[in-house]
């Protein structure tokens, strides 16, 4: 019987391990790269450290056998990254920006010379997606409060990805007083599609309606991705609604908005030869 407690317990205890990991996955983001010299031969120990610029919160790791970093689990953000080795200069990126669940790529050259001298790097041009194949689009906190968005619903955006019919709402209001937005990705049904909120699945699976849809004013990131899921998804066959809502920051800031929609300032239908009232 005490056997037979205990592997229950065990078994509890590592599937809820499990699902703070795979939360931790969808919601974080990985910085990853390789530090070399100026010959292109890997710099062994150097330490990489990685700071976000509104909490001041850092990270730091150090270099493999073969130049190697891996930053994972970071929160999504604005990051400035620093890279120093015994005998180089140090090296500082700032304008990194981290979106949920993507893996970015930063790789540094050290140039010889003291830690005390630092180079600064300003600007890089757009790098692909080398270390994933998925087919996704991420949208900012700025994007999601100031786009057009019909009843300010984040879901609206998935109608901007290609292959994803325009979004409607199919619901009234009594029945379904969240106010879910449909679209079809990819030829699947909106039941095909999956929404997390802060790595929880958001979904009711009966009717396939959005449980708790967040203002647009308490979103981080949005992050749609309708092909080539990694393997920490799941429940999809259309699309993934992946949502990060904002964290706190060391500033004390708030916002205001009015949400208004007047029948004189809208296109009448073709075949409504009167005015709108």
């Amino acid at each position: 019987m005490f056997k037979a407690i205990s592997l229950s317990l065990l078994l509890f205890l590592a599937a809820g391990t499990v699902t703070e990991i795979l939360g931790q996955s969808v919601t974080s983001s990985t910085l990853l790269g390789n530090v070399t010299d100026s010959s292109g031969a890997a710099v062994v120990g150097a330490t990489v450290r990685a700071t976000e610029v509104n909490t001041g919160v850092s990270r730091s790791v150090q270099t493999d056998q073969a130049g190697n970093y891996t930053v994972p689990y970071l929160t999504p953000g604005l990051y400035r990254v620093e890279v120093e080795g015994s005998g180089f200069k140090k090296l500082l990126r700032g304008d990194i920006e981290l979106l949920v669940g993507a893996p970015l790529r930063v790789d540094a050259a050290l140039e010889p010379g003291s830690v005390n001298e630092t180079v600064e790097v300003t600007a890089e041009s757009p790098m692909l997606k080398t270390d994933r194949a998925d087919v996704s689009q991420s949208f900012s906190t700025k994007q999601v409060r100031e786009l057009p968005i019909a009843n300010r619903n984040y879901q609206a955006l998935a109608g901007l990805l290609p292959g994803v019919t325009p979004p409607s709402v199919d619901f009234t209001q009594l029945e379904d007083p969240q106010g879910t937005t449909f679209f079809r990705a990819n030829g699947q049904g909106n039941s095909a599609n999956n929404t997390l909120v802060d790595g929880a699945d958001n979904i009711n699976p009966t009717l396939g309606l959005t449980i708790y849809i967040p203002p647009a004013e308490a979103v981080q990131e949005v992050s749609v991705t309708t092909s080539n899921y990694s393997a920490e998804y799941g429940r999809a066959g259309g699309a993934i609604v992946n949502v990060a809502t904002r964290g706190g920051t060391n500033e004390l800031h708030g916002s205001l908005f009015i949400f208004h929609r007047d029948a004189s300032l809208r296109a009448r239908n073709v075949f409504n030869t009167a005015p709108q009232r």
